[in-house]
Order: structure tokens, then C-alpha cells, then sequence
């Protein structure tokens, strides 16, 4: 059921050791939520995955192709216009665009351990919601909906 967090630290440019655990954590953050994502839309069809996907903080393949992009040279910024959704800062190096962490240190500042941590946190609500309804837990997609946000309420309380 798709990529692993190896298979993704590639698509991040992480230098320092604080980037390379921020890197760590939102990699196993986006594995979580594409695993959530693609359960729920196996189950309730793709409207039901857009919602989820926007709890879970990141964006659609839709998002990505509707974003504003801002370009300066080899680094770029994805608006998605959507509430909660950060930007996507992006880096080229060697030619490839990666998600440029360094550009998410310098605006995180200080609290990037607090990100570090919503993005390990959030990553084990996924991981315990798609168990769920691959097992059968939520007979409709409400249920697992409100579920979801009950879950994550805490989290963004603390963001």
C-alpha cells in the first residue's frame, strides 16, 4: 500500500540534523496520511479522500495542479489557498525539486519541534484510523469523519 518514508526522505533537501528530523517526520507524516487517504477512497470514493486529506493537513494532486507557484531561481513556493494548508517551499539541486527544509526551519523558527512532534502525532492517528477502516470500524464515511476530527482537535488546538 504505497511508498515507504525511505522510499519518500529522497524528495527532501535536509542538511542539518534539525532538517533531517523535520524531514523524517513529515515524510512519515505524508506516508500516514496517503495510506489513510487511499483506504478512505477505496471505501467512500474520492470527495470522502479530499476531505480527509485537508484534515490531515496536506494537499491533493488537485491542490498541487490549482496552487499559485512562485518561482525565484532554483527555490518555489506552492500556495494552495486553503485554510490550515502551509505553503509547499520546494529547492532545486542537482536538478530535481525537492521540498526544501531549510526554508521551512527559517519560518517555523523556534517551534519546528512543535511541527516535528504535530507531524509524528497526526502520523499515528492516520496510521490507527486506516487500521480502522480497512477493518471495518465506520459503517459511514460521518462516522470516520467525526472520528478523525476528534481525533486531530487536540493537535491543532496545540499548532
Amino acid at each position: 500500500m504505497g511508498k515507504t518514508v525511505d522510499e519518500v526522505l529522497p524528495w527532501y533537501q535536509a542538511n542539518t540534523n534539525n532538517e533531517k528530523k523535520l524531514a523524517r517526520a513529515c515524510a512519515t507524516q505524508a506516508v500516514s496520511t496517503t495510506r489513510l487517504s487511499e483506504a478512505v477512497k477505496a471505501k467512500w470514493g474520492h470527495g470522502v479522500e479530499t476531505i480527509v486529506t485537508h484534515l490531515c493537513l496536506t494537499e491533493t494532486h488537485e491542490d498541487d495542479d490549482a496552487a499559485t507557484v512562485v518561482v525565484d531561481g532554483n527555490e518555489a513556493a506552492l500556495d494552495f489557498g486553503i485554510y490550515g494548508l502551509a505553503p509547499l517551499f520546494l529547492v532545486q539541486t542537482g536538478g530535481i525539486w525537492r521540498v526544501d527544509m531549510a526554508a521551512y526551519m527559517r519560518v517555523l523558527g523556534s517551534k519546528w519541534e512543535s511541527a516535528r512532534k504535530y507531524s509524528d502525532e497526526s502520523s499515528a492517528i492516520c496510521d490507527k484510523m486506516t487500521a480502522d477502516v480497512i477493518g471495518g470500524k465506520y459503517p459511514t464515511a460521518g462516522q470516520m469523519l467525526d472520528a478523525l476530527k476528534k481525533a486531530l482537535a487536540p493537535l491543532n488546538a496545540e499548532q
